[in-house]
C-alpha cells in the first residue's frame, strides 16, 4: 500500500520534471531565434555601413559607374534554425559572393566581417536575450 503512494508520487514528480525540462528547452530555442533575428538585423546594419555607404567608383575612360548597387547582399542576409543541429540558430548570407565579402580575396584582402561582427560584437545582447527567454519559464 505504502509503495503505491510512493510510486505515484515518483511518477508525478517525473512527469512534472519532464514537462518543466521540455518548457526550458522550448524557451531556449525561442531565445536562440530571437538572438538570431537580432544578429540578422545587426548584420544588415553592418552591410549598410560597410558596403552601401561607400561611393561607387567611376570609370576614368567613360565616366560611368563601374558597378551597380543592387542591395542584393543585404536582402540575402537571413536567419533561421540550423537544419542539422538541434537547438541551434544561424545567420547566413545567401548570395554566392558572400564569402569573398566576409573574408576578403587575394586581390582585395580587406575582409568586411559583416556577419562575424554581427555576432561577436553583440555577445552580451545574445546572452541577455536567451537568458530572458529561459528566465520567463524558470522564474
Amino acid at each position: 500500500m505504502a509503495n503505491d503512494g510512493i510510486q505515484a508520487a515518483l511518477e508525478d514528480w517525473n512527469r512534472r520534471i519532464t514537462a518543466k525540462a521540455h518548457a526550458v528547452v522550448l524557451a531556449a530555442d525561442r531565445g536562440n531565434m530571437k538572438a538570431a533575428f537580432y544578429c540578422e538585423n545587426e548584420a544588415k546594419k553592418n552591410a549598410v555601413r560597410e558596403i552601401y555607404s561607400i561611393p561607387i567608383k567611376k570609370s576614368p575612360k567613360t565616366g560611368k559607374d563601374l558597378w551597380k548597387r543592387t542591395a542584393l547582399y543585404k536582402a540575402g542576409i537571413g536567419s533561421g534554425v540550423h537544419p542539422s543541429l538541434a537547438h541551434t540558430a544561424m545567420i547566413y548570407a545567401s548570395v554566392p559572393y558572400a564569402k569573398w565579402l566576409e573574408y576578403g580575396t587575394s586581390k582585395n584582402p580587406k575582409a568586411l566581417y559583416i556577419l562575424t561582427n554581427a555576432v561577436m560584437k553583440n555577445r552580451a545582447a545574445i546572452n541577455r536575450l536567451i537568458a530572458q527567454a529561459i528566465g520567463g519559464v524558470t522564474g
